[in-house]
């Protein structure tokens, strides 16, 4: 109810924002008028006067307008408020005008325009006018609301007497319960001050500072929010796998399932409706012409409208869950007999959210769908528990703030990798435990968990899930021993699947035969009806399969004794009929056979992804695709196509491998049996929104799938589906399988390059990698390396997923990767018959070992050991300093900074950077001992334990106690991570570096001590470390800023934590805090924070240009701001003859 003293708070807000604004006005005048302003005074005033007007309008809406004094002041705010808002326009033009780092000074051409004073003097007169108006009428009938309010406490402050008494009485009242301006107004009032200027003059130290504290506050604020909501989307971001709806959205859609009276049921169960509109549908079909009447006079199973009770039954059961506090309950059902269907209805359908609201008004359905042939986010606990959080935050936002804050181990995600299951279950039980709403989980195929989790840990989840507060678990699965014994145990309510489905199966199969009903009598059709519906046991798919089978003998003219033998010679079993059917489509044609079996291993065998990028503004965005795609089985299965697809053009090249696919979706269909089936969605779905791909490509690459896991398990789990399978298969055959996708692979490329879809090299590369492990001749190798050595030279494969990494030498790549490589590769450099030259190559291999991380690529991690025993015998020198090929190639691209370096230091790097290059354990115990054996013969010759170097280190802190760090290669490093928060440039000595390593090996429990490492260098003195150059953000050459170290005694710890391994990182998350505040000091709109003084003395602040330049001086690094320009490399396509870095190989075929 309205007190009166609304209309108080509102004109102490109006006279506020009357006082700001006339600031901004006598501002706006001087700059006019020539006269200097301080620096960015006129951005503070147009922000307070912005802050007043908030008030103004918030405290506005609260004035009934029932008095006339009420009306004039609302008319007042609004006029002030509107000549507030031109202001602050003509102030953000007046600021645009200037130069930032000058004091306030017109420009006089610019700037003394009458027009613009025109428009500021005639706002400050309707800010005057406001004035008078609150002066002379609404400021004294204020006071006569306050006098009714207070009554005679505030004429005590009148007249100046007894105010402490009075100011009790107040209290008592109410008084000291309003905003402190309204109070501070309220007095000056009583006082009898009623003219503006003494109004402001006393209330200035009071309610200026008030709104200025709050604009500070709502700035900062803002500041947090815009942190706090990057964060949440980078955990939610790292929860969501690329494939987390991917089974839901593959499973059958209920509104094509052959499920319509099962679900006209449920529908008419939940809604307590006999005659609902969906069963009313039903019901109509059960009064087909004596065709259903005749089927259930023939069978031991009545089927028809009469069993509508018995149906109704099984669904109640479960209703009645949906309403009980019962926590768990188990749809069964055998294997293809359409639990995952069932259940995409259920969670889909309205009346399963309205019987869980009769619990509790707040309800949210969550769902995850195993699948054990997909992905591992798919078939693990991991997945599992990912999937349920991520949908359980991606709603509420106060969840994920309050994790951010308890589980500081979040913040430091990125991806779903970085999770471990434990972590994951520790924020979702954390979750679920504090929600007071419902939470219901639908967990579709338990039975679908991986073999590596296993039916009892995942169980064990289950069970936790249910007993968690305010939390019911629908799961569904076949009957497993394992998975029975413990829901039994738990007394869960469950349904059998095939209880529901019979009447369903009559309809389907009705519906199937009733077209062929004038070429057959109807009693031979009821036979086959009656013999389908009881040998199907309750299994959709062996109906479906099975009918399918039936109809096709129909329209091949079978007479009706060759489709009874046909049908009883069909097995009940769904695995004993994938071999029968097979069987009966092939025959003994070994041809057929064959193929089939080729068909099966093409698509069992593609298990992998594939980088694939779309050039989109200049820049690539990567996606993993996964599955077989149409087009690739048929390139595979016809291989010759490839060299006519070479030359074709893009025109030409769609015509042909339209009609390629379209044969092999009708020949696949046929040969497999149905077992594949060709699904509607494309492997390239995601791409689907980008107008540059041509909707032909997305049919031509359209999913293969199994038609159930059943088929798989058929094929891979059992000696008659391994015969199938391994049809007149050798190792050979194998090899060339694999082969033959590469090479699809690489014909898919070219293709896709013409509307901006590439393939990653080194994804490719890998695969390259896979066949020479496997055991394909050399020949075959090269033939491919060198195809992928031309596609990526002319730009059909995309280099590395990083844009901006530095184009490398293929052959250093192929090299580092490939041992059939190696031998093309020394001739290069044995070719020039000098040390220095394979001195060169030794070094450009190491460099390689750095790249690995930062290109995605860790198919070979660890350096090829003999090249480099090799090298090294014919000269190389590990310990000679120059600059590496890839650190050419970048200054070659632009960039200005490069080192120079030996390869036994970029060998040091790559084992940190691949095995371990953040604070925790390596990646590989195998690798790190790789690298040990490597090291330990150069390590005995080097030269300078004591040379220095640079190492660029960027740090990325997560609020006050986790942080995260990445050493990283100068060409990475100048394209700096802009969510990165601290760059550090560190100088350390080779031993620090070695003294890193062996700490790394030494929390792996690799026993150094056999190397006698400790021998070699000298370690009597403690290895130094030291900070030389730090920033933020921007590391742009023109406009970068860095701070120069100075004094290194505040920054010893944070230098001596950076190569530490363990119990290093709280003083790094400490400093670097620390630091943070520093340098952000040195920027005036973050005055108010404490600065550390110790690291400010310590710090100069420099351009980055001036910061590389004196580290380019004491000669720790190559600088020029303007490009290094170094000796134009030659050409990796030139003639062999004059290039020593072209490639010639001999294949098979001949030179290529």
């Amino acid at each position: 109810m309205a007190t009166g003293l609304e209309a108080v708070g509102a004109a102490s807000a109006v006279i506020q924002l009357i006082s700001f604004a006339g600031t901004l006005v006598s501002l706006s005048l001087k700059i006019y008028d020539g006269i200097p302003t301080a620096e960015n005074e006129i951005e503070e005033y147009a922000a307070k006067t912005s802050a007043a007007m908030r008030c103004v309008q918030s405290r506005i809406q609260l004035v009934p307008q029932s008095t006339p004094a009420e009306k004039r002041l609302s008319a007042a705010a609004q006029s002030c408020i509107d000549a507030a808002e031109s202001l602050n326009k003509e102030a953000h033009r007046i600021t645009k005008r200037y130069q930032k780092g000058k004091a306030r000074k017109a420009v006089y051409a610019a700037l003394r325009g009458s027009s613009d004073r025109k428009r500021v003097e005639d706002l400050n007169q309707s800010l005057k006018r406001c004035r008078e108006l609150l002066e002379t009428e609404l400021l004294v009938e204020i006071w006569l609301v306050v006098i009714s309010t207070f009554g005679h406490y505030m004429l005590i402050f009148w007249f100046d007497s007894d105010q402490g008494a009075a100011a009790k009485q107040l209290q008592s009242q109410g008084f000291q319960s309003l905003e402190i301006d309204i109070q501070n107004f309220l007095t000056q009032l009583a006082r009898g001050n009623t003219k503006i200027e003494s109004l402001l003059v006393q209330e200035a130290e009071t309610t200026r500072d008030i709104i200025s504290t709050n604009l500070t506050t709502e700035l900062r604020a803002h500041e947090d929010r815009t942190v706090s909501e990057a964060q949440r989307q980078r955990l939610l971001k790292s929860l969501k796998s690329q494939e987390i709806r991917q089974r839901y959205n593959e499973v059958m859609s209920p509104s094509e399932a052959c499920f319509e009276r099962v679900f006209a049921s449920y529908e008419r169960v939940c809604s307590k409706d006999p005659e609902h509109k969906s069963w009313s549908k039903i019901k109509k079909k059960f009064h087909f012409d004596g065709f259903v009447k005749g089927f259930a006079r023939g069978s031991e199973h009545k089927i028809g409208v009469e069993d509508v009770d018995e149906i109704d039954a099984h669904w109640d059961t479960f209703s009645s869950w949906l309403r009980s506090s019962d926590s768990i309950f188990w749809v069964q059902g055998k294997p293809g007999s359409g639990k995952s269907t069932l259940m995409k209805f259920i969670i889909g359908n309205d009346n399963t959210k309205k019987l869980l609201e009769s619990i509790n008004p707040n309800i949210r359905i969550l769902s995850h769908f195993f699948w054990k042939i997909g992905q591992e986010t798919q078939n693990s606990i991991k997945g599992l528990i990912c999937s349920l959080l991520h949908d359980i935050l991606s709603e509420d936002s106060d969840a994920i703030d309050k994790i951010l804050h308890q589980h500081r181990f979040c913040l430091a995600k990125d991806f779903y990798q970085e999770w471990s299951t434990e972590e994951a279950k520790e924020v979702l039980f954390s979750v679920l435990g504090t929600r007071s709403h419902l939470t219901c989980i639908f967990i579709d195929g338990l039975d679908e968990i991986s073999d590596k989790d296993g039916f009892r840990k995942l169980l064990c989840v289950v069970e936790k899930l249910r007993l968690s507060p305010n939390v019911k678990v629908c799961v569904s699965s076949r009957p497993e021993t394992e998975i029975v014994k413990s829901l039994d145990a738990i007394r869960a309510q469950s349904l059998r699947l095939e209880d529901l489905t019979r009447p369903e199966m009559a309809l389907y199969v009705f519906g199937e035969l009733e077209p062929y009903s004038e070429h057959m009598p109807v009693s031979t059709l009821v036979r086959f009806m009656t013999k389908l519906v009881e040998n199907a046991q309750g299994v959709f798919l062996w109906l479906v399969l099975v009918t399918k089978s039936l109809t096709n003998g129909i329209k091949n003219g079978d007479d009706e004794k060759t489709l009874s033998d046909r049908l009883h010679g069909l097995p009940s079993e769904l695995q004993a009929l994938y071999e029968a059917m097979w069987s009966r489509l092939n025959g003994d044609n070994t041809v057929y056979r064959e193929i089939a079996a080729k068909y099966f291993r093409c698509h069992v065998s593609e298990k992998s992804f594939m980088l694939t990028g779309i050039l989109v503004d200049g820049s690539v965005k990567w996606v993993a695709v996964y599955g077989s795609a149409l087009v690739m089985i048929s390139l595979v299965m016809r291989g010759k196509m490839h060299d006519k697809l070479e030359s074709a053009q893009y025109e030409e090249t769609l015509d042909a491998l339209t009609s390629m696919c379209d044969a092999t979706a009708a020949d696949l269909e046929i040969r497999c049996a149905g077992m594949l089936r060709i699904d509607k969605e494309s492997v390239l779905e995601l791409f689907r929104d980008y107008p540059q791909i041509p909707s032909e490509v997305f049919h031509l690459t359209r999913r293969i799938q199994f038609i159930h896991r059943t088929a798989h398990d058929f094929l891979v789990d059992t000696e008659a589906g391994q015969a199938i399978l391994n049809y007149k298969s050798s190792t050979k055959d194998l090899i060339d399988l694999h082969v033959k996708r590469l090479e699809s692979w690489l014909c898919l490329a070219r293709f896709y390059s013409g509307f901006g879809l590439m393939l990653n090299f080194r994804e490719v590369l890998q695969q390259c990698v896979r066949l020479e492990h496997a055991g394909t001749s050399q020949q075959i190798v090269l033939r491919l390396a060198n195809k992928i050595h031309d596609y990526g030279d002319r730009g059909v494969l995309a280099y590395f997923p990083n844009d901006f990494y530095p184009k490398y030498s293929f052959q250093t790549v192929f090299a580092y990767s490939l041992k059939s490589f190696q031998d093309v590769f020394l001739s290069h450099y044995i070719r020039p018959n000098t040390p220095e030259a394979m001195s060169d190559g030794l070094r450009d291999i190491a460099a390689e070992s750095n790249s690995l991380v930062w290109t995605l690529s860790f198919a070979c991690k660890t350096p090829p050991v003999d090249l480099i025993e090799m090298m090294i015998a014919l000269g190389g020198d590990p310990h000679a300093i120059g600059e590496s090929l890839l650190s050419q190639r970048a200054s070659q691209e632009g960039l200005c900074v490069a080192e120079r370096t030996t390869a036994f230091e970029l060998f040091l790097r790559g084992a940190i950077f691949t095995s371990g290059f953040t604070s925790g354990p390596p990646h590989s115990v195998d690798d790190l001992t790789m690298f040990f054996d490597m090291l330990y013969p150069i390590a005995q010759a080097c030269p300078h334990w004591d040379r220095k170097i640079l190492i660029p280190c960027k740090l990325t802190t997560h609020y006050d106690n986790t942080m995260s760090s990445e050493r990283c290669p100068w060409e990475v490093f100048m394209h700096f991570d802009k969510t990165a928060h601290l760059w550090v440039v560190h100088e350390v000595e080779i031993k620090s570096l070695f003294a890193r390593l062996l700490s790394m090996a030494e929390a792996c429990d690799i026993p150094t001590h056999i190397y006698k490492f400790h021998n070699i260098a000298n370690f009597s003195t403690k290895p130094q470390g030291r900070i030389r150059l730090l920033g933020t953000s921007d590391l742009s050459i023109k406009t970068g800023r860095s701070y120069r170290v100075v004094d290194q005694q505040p920054f010893e710890d944070l230098a001596s934590s950076l190569f530490n391994p363990r119990g290093a990182l709280s003083i790094m998350q400490t400093t670097t805090m620390d630091l943070l505040k520093v340098l952000k000091e040195f920027q005036p709109h973050h005055s108010s924070l404490t600065m550390p003084r110790a690291f400010v003395e310590s710090l100069e602040e420099v351009t980055l240009s001036e910061g590389l330049e004196l580290l380019a001086q004491e000669g720790l690094l190559l600088f020029n701001a303007t490009g290094l320009n170094t000796v134009p490399l030659p050409s990796e396509t030139e003639d062999p003859e004059t290039d020593p870095t072209a490639i010639s190989i001999s294949t098979e075929d001949g030179p290529t």
